[in-house]
């Protein structure tokens, strides 16, 4: 447990220093960081790393405490990725060491994007669903905006935690001036009782399915086309430039190239296969405000 804790731990200090300080499209989520995290974490074990690794994924993916840790949507999508190559959810080692490690390692770096998806899109709703933190220039101003979000929702949010964690609500915030809070207290006021916007198909299904674009390097045009064919015309991205410049401001890159193939690896999956429902996450924040590295403005 304490390889994962401290790698997800890493991920949101990451996620908050690499998007939520830069500006739009100089934002990268879904970076393969927490597999990167987890492997550093485990080389620092003094115990067998193998046994880590084992011991990682079972956590996961077998044991009595995987439906009770957090994640559920990101289980879900890869127990799916599993079943469309035919593999089973728990890990069997077998007789072949080699393919035993690289089955192993697969799983491992498979589960943890689909747990980095799920840990992002906290952070990147509540970008979404405030302008201001999205597009301004201006780090503080951006801190100050969820800060203003957060402090809006505090009447909501205390009444699903415990005291504790209501607490570290509060610590989370910055560190303003009087200026300052009064512009903040502002907003909060101003933005109290607002509907909160829920994300298009089309958002929710690019999200959830850029695992499968990152690890096997799905292009800008194949992702275009995939669209497509789940949702016919697109009105307001009519092209793939339109496509690939939207996603880039959103902060997921397609790093593949151009191929000539037909149909990219997983094509029936990233088409048929359900994504989470937006409507499910609305609690999302409630887990990661408490845990947040926050960064204040003094």
């Amino acid at each position: 447990m304490e390889p994962w804790r401290r790698a997800i731990s890493k991920l949101r200090e990451q996620l908050e220093e690499q998007c939520l300080i830069r500006r739009a499209e100089l934002r990268r989520f879904q970076r393969q960081r927490l597999v990167e995290n987890l492997f550093v974490e485990i080389g620092k074990s003094r115990d067998s790393k193998a046994t880590d690794i084992v011991m990682s994924y079972w956590l996961f993916c077998g044991s009595p405490w995987q439906n009770q840790l957090g994640y559920n949507h990101a289980q879900d999508q890869h127990f799916a990725e599993l079943r469309e190559l035919g593999w089973q959810p728990q890990f069997r080692p077998g007789r072949d060491f080699d393919a035993t490690a690289n089955e192993l390692s697969w799983r491992l770096d498979s589960l943890a994007s689909w747990i980095e998806a799920e840990e992002g899109l906290i952070l990147w709703r509540a970008l979404y669903n405030n302008p201001a933190a999205w597009d301004v220039d201006d780090p503080v101003a951006r801190r100050q905006a969820l800060d203003a979000e957060l402090i809006a929702k505090l009447p909501t949010l205390t009444k699903q935690v415990s005291d504790w964690a209501s607490a570290r609500l509060i610590e989370s915030l910055g560190q303003w001036t009087r200026p300052q809070w009064t512009k903040v207290l502002k907003a909060a006021t101003n933005s109290a009782g607002q509907p909160e916007k829920h994300l298009t198909e089309l958002e929710s299904w690019v999200w959830w399915r850029y695992p499968i674009f990152s690890r096997y390097h799905w292009s800008a045009a194949e992702a275009f086309r995939a669209a497509l064919e789940k949702f016919g015309e697109i009105p307001e991205l009519k092209n793939e430039a339109a496509f690939q410049s939207t996603w880039v401001r959103r902060g997921l890159r397609f790093t593949g190239s151009r191929k000539a193939r037909r149909r990219p690896p997983f094509w029936k999956f990233v088409i048929n296969e359900d994504v989470p429902k937006d409507a499910n996450l609305g609690r999302s924040m409630v887990i990661w405000i408490p845990y947040e590295k926050s960064s204040r403005a003094t």
